[in-house]
């Protein structure tokens, strides 16, 4: 069975794959997409946001599935301060940090910095407007905030009933719709605003919730290893979207319950220790692109051979994840410990269970 809650640092490395994943495509872009026509985890580097989206849901099921045994409002609201905790701080720390930057610069209402979306963003609803400004890849906690909120209505029907059905059948009812209504026609990458990106995340997460409760029957196997590889090559070679997401409906649980080597990959201490970052990552890559924009214009980077973009992108992706690395220190290390001393005065009674990975 599954190691205790404290005690799955593969699913931490795997979240520096998805980080990485979207950090390069989007360094790649600027960099003339050199990486791109070689490498599809690059290409394809926007489904880094659909790994952490099932990935989510399958670590919150395995951390809070005993505290949601029993649901209470106090416990209920608890969850949402603890989930809060673990993406707000950083999330205005970068929106601030971003008002900075354009209000010096004179851009306020140009392009993404609209200052009239401002509320939004702090209310987290950034995702349900008509467009996308300021911190860009915000959308996607802004999506996975709702998929927090209906939290307890996951567990109900995908982890305490008895029976799997209703749980496979609202997972196939909203990926159904979200393929008829939405990705025949326009794809996955472009699924972040509004109801597409409520049936994004809504679909993943509930295949990570539905993930999890059958993982739970089979022990680590060196077969789940070789699993894990075949659906990841899935994910970038299937022709479909539906098919893109039942690859990553397989690789969440195939790697959690690994035994060898995507195991022990994972498990490294570079893996454990960007996946930690990872949330930093991918918060503040957006406001770094835009300097490295900058840069490269002003320095006549902008145009470079095919063998000095992919040099650049490397080299801005160390940047990168060494601002993230301070940024977690700086910022998302120590809010996050301050709201979780702040529970005691905040409700009367702690939560059951504990929240290291997510």
């Amino acid at each position: 069975m599954l190691a205790p809650a404290q005690d799955i640092p593969h699913l931490t490395g795997l979240r520096a794959v998805a980080a990485l994943m979207v950090l390069l495509l989007h360094l790649d872009q600027i960099h003339g997409n050199v990486l791109s026509h070689y490498f599809a985890p690059v290409s394809q580097g926007f489904l880094g946001v659909d790994i952490f989206f099932v990935l989510s849901g399958y670590i919150l099921s395995h951390v809070y599935l005993k505290m949601f045994s029993r649901i209470s409002i106090r416990d209920y609201g608890l969850f949402l301060w603890r989930r809060l905790a673990r993406i707000y701080p950083v999330h205005i720390a970068v929106l601030v940090a971003l008002f900075v930057m354009v209000a010096v610069r004179g851009l306020l209402n140009t392009n993404f910095w609209i200052v009239a979306d401002l509320p939004r963003q702090i209310a987290l609803m950034q995702a349900w407007t008509h467009s996308l400004t300021w911190n860009v890849p915000a959308w996607s906690i802004s999506a996975e905030w709702a998929a927090y909120v209906f939290f307890p209505l996951f567990v109900v029907i995908f982890l305490r009933r008895a029976p799997l059905w209703p749980g496979v059948a609202l997972m196939g009812g909203l990926l159904a719709i979200f393929q008829l209504t939405y990705l025949n026609e326009h794809g996955l990458a472009s699924a972040f605003m509004g109801w597409p990106a409520f049936l994004r995340v809504m679909s993943e997460f509930s295949i990570g919730v539905l993930g999890y409760r059958i993982s739970r029957s089979f022990e680590p196997s060196w077969k789940f290893d070789v699993v894990a590889c075949l659906s990841f090559v899935a994910i970038f070679i299937a022709p479909l979207p539906l098919a893109k997401f039942l690859a990553v409906s397989v690789f969440i649980p195939a790697v959690a319950t690994s035994q060898t080597f995507v195991r022990r990959a994972l498990s490294s201490n570079p893996a454990v220790a960007l996946g930690v970052v990872s949330y930093s990552v991918y918060m503040t890559h957006f406001p770094l692109l835009k300097l490295i924009q900058n840069f490269n214009y002003r320095f006549g980077l902008e145009k470079t051979s095919t063998l000095v973009a992919p040099m650049l992108t490397i080299s801005w992706a160390v940047v990168a994840i060494l601002l993230a690395t301070a940024t977690y220190w700086v910022i998302e290390k120590p809010a996050r410990d301050w709201c979780r001393r702040s529970e005691r005065g905040l409700f009367a009674r702690r939560l059951r269970g504990a929240d290291p990975l997510t």
